[in-house]
């Protein structure tokens, strides 16, 4: 019985294992597994205690503000104008919270001319406050060499040319719920005054909730956008890994070898993977695009996506698979992925079959064990006709014996 009980038990833990996984992969369409494990991770902004603190009604400064060696400085709930630019050096934090700040920036001569530069390894915060830089000419933020920059419920403008952001050389840029405004801010289509956030040399930047234009990514920098909205696109080279959720765009370009996720998002033109060189792996989950294009040895791995124009050229090559949900998106070849689903319906049928014989044979032996088995009856010689269910080897006993008046008995053979 402990060894039948055992059997039983091992029987149902199979048939679930198989029901489970066979269902997991039916109940996702369209799948080598992925890293992809949401990856929006923003740090709690949490700015030094010790500072020191300007608190300006309304202030105005002529020259450069710079922030350098250890000092911490904050500049707090007020209106202060700036004609110069920015610089903050050394380990060095600056944070603006809850202010307006007017910055007129000069221009500067540099391979990258910037209006606010961070670099060193010092902080910038930028917390509830807007920032505008006035000129005609771009104005730029500059993170570089290992530095950090913080923009937090803020907005950057500038409406008299265009703004844009850089982290460079191992730098961190983290973005949240903020706005970057240009000139000509009622256009849709693409002009030279735009809003670009871009990342190079092995730099991090991650945008939450951000309403601007471009993303342009190189080398082995690491993306990450949620819920923002670009009025352009997402231009990446080389071989860095972006990760896009939630958000929409108008297209999306890869040159090189770039790992690219994209999901539950809208790209409302097209995705293009176009040079001979490029081997990029863009995985497109739960995505509507109009039209995806791969050249190359590209792969494209179409995970519960939707796409009016597929054109996969040269060597590149056509995934689709499922998003299972304790294992993430897998992807497969369109003919491994049939006879994955052809197996995975059969495992489900034999899943049926196998737990509802076990539960047929627990209900029969629990209604068997039911039946009433009264005391053995005496041994009288001329007993006819005893007739008994035995609720231990589901046998019918018969025994035949005479009495002076016929009466059936049930007994049990075990007592």
């Amino acid at each position: 019985m402990k060894f039948r009980s055992w059997t039983n038990r091992r029987a149902i833990a199979i048939a679930l294992s198989l029901v489970i996984f066979a269902t997991n992969t039916l109940s996702f369409c369209y799948c080598k597994s992925s890293s992809d494990k949401n990856g929006f991770l923003f740090e709690q902004i949490t700015a030094p205690v010790k500072s020191l603190v300007i608190q300006p009604q309304s202030l105005v400064s002529e020259g450069d503000l710079i922030v350098e060696g250890d000092e911490i400085r904050t500049i707090d709930d007020g209106e202060y104008q700036l004609i110069g630019n920015i610089m903050v050096k050394d380990n060095a934090t600056l944070i603006i919270s809850n202010a307006i700040f007017n910055q007129t920036g000069r221009n500067v001569e540099a391979d990258i001319p910037a209006n606010v530069v961070v670099k060193d390894r010092a902080t910038f915060y930028l917390t509830n406050t807007t920032l505008i830089i006035s000129q005609n000419v771009t104005s730029r933020i500059l993170v570089q060499n290992q530095a950090k920059m913080y923009v937090t419920d803020s907005s950057i403008e500038n409406f008299e040319f265009d703004v844009s952001i850089w982290a460079i050389d191992n730098s961190v840029l983290f973005i949240e719920n903020s706005v970057m405004r240009r000139a000509k801010e009622d256009v849709e289509y693409w002009v030279v005054q735009s809003r670009v956030v871009v990342c190079d040399g092995h730099s991090e930047v991650h945008i939450e909730n951000l309403t601007y234009d471009r993303t342009t990514v190189y080398e082995f920098s690491k993306v990450f956008i949620e819920r923002s909205t670009l009025k352009d696109a997402v231009r990446i080279f080389d071989s860095p890994t972006v990760q896009v959720r939630d958000s929409t765009m108008d297209y999306l370009t890869a040159e090189g070898s770039p790992v690219v996720f994209i999901r539950s998002s809208t790209i409302k033109s097209y995705i293009h993977a176009l040079q001979d060189t490029t081997s990029a792996d863009i995985w497109i989950i739960h995505t509507t695009v109009e039209t995806v294009v791969a050249q190359g040895s590209s792969k494209v791995r179409l995970i519960d996506a939707s796409v009016t124009n597929l054109q996969i050229e040269g060597n590149a090559a056509l995934f689709v698979g499922w998003d299972l949900p304790l294992f993430g998106p897998v992807a497969f070849t369109p003919n491994l992925a049939f006879a994955i689903q052809l197996i995975a319906l059969n495992a489900l049928l034999v899943a049926i079959i196998i737990v509802s014989y076990v539960l047929i044979r627990k209900f029969r032996k629990r209604h068997l064990s039911k039946i009433e088995v009264p005391k053995k009856a005496p041994n009288h010689e001329g007993t006819p006709g005893i007739v008994k269910l035995c609720s231990h080897n589901y046998k019918a006993i018969f025994r035949y014996q005479r009495l002076k008046s016929w009466q059936p008995k049930r007994l049990c053979i075990c007592q």
